[in-house]
C-alpha cells in the first residue's frame, strides 16, 4: 500500500467516525490552507479535527465546496508530514485505488456537515414546521 492510499484509507475511517459522532470537525483555526486566512464572506473555509498522534484538514482548494481537495496531515507540532491533492498536488504517492478522489470528496462534506451542524439545523427546522403545522390543523 503506497503513502497515497494509507491516506485514502485514513479518509474513509474519518468519514465512518464522522458519521458515527465520533469525530468532530472545526474550521481550522489556524487556516494553514494554500489560500490564506478563512474569511466566512461565502467562500468554503478548510475544516480539520485534531486527535492525539497529529491533525488532519480537508480544504477546497479554490474554497468553492468542489473538486480539487486537499487532505493534508499534520504531527503533533503542528508540521505538516503527508498531503494528498485531487489535482495531482500533495506530498504522497498518487494511490492506486480507484475512486480514491471521491472518497476525499465525502470527507470533505461530512467534515463540513459536521462543522455546521447540518444535520441538527435541518432537524431542528423540520421539527418546527412540523410542529406549526400541527397546530394549524
Amino acid at each position: 500500500m503506497n503513502s497515497g492510499d494509507r491516506l485514502v484509507q485514513l479518509a474513509r475511517l474519518l468519514i465512518d467516525q464522522t458519521r458515527q459522532g465520533t469525530v468532530q470537525w472545526t474550521l481550522d483555526p489556524m487556516d494553514r490552507g494554500p489560500m490564506g486566512p478563512a474569511s466566512l464572506a461565502g467562500d468554503e473555509p478548510p475544516w480539520s479535527t485534531e486527535m492525539s498522534g497529529g491533525s488532519v484538514q480537508i480544504t477546497s482548494r479554490d474554497r468553492d465546496g468542489a473538486h480539487p481537495f486537499m487532505l493534508p496531515v499534520y504531527n503533533s507540532d503542528g508540521v505538516q508530514v503527508e498531503s494528498l491533492g485531487t489535482s495531482g498536488s500533495g506530498t504522497a504517492e498518487l494511490p492506486e485505488l480507484l475512486g480514491w478522489e471521491e472518497v476525499l470528496a465525502d470527507l470533505y462534506k461530512s467534515a463540513r456537515g459536521s462543522g455546521l451542524g447540518v444535520g441538527e439545523v435541518v432537524d431542528s427546522l423540520i421539527e418546527e414546521l412540523e410542529r406549526k403545522s400541527q397546530d394549524a390543523g
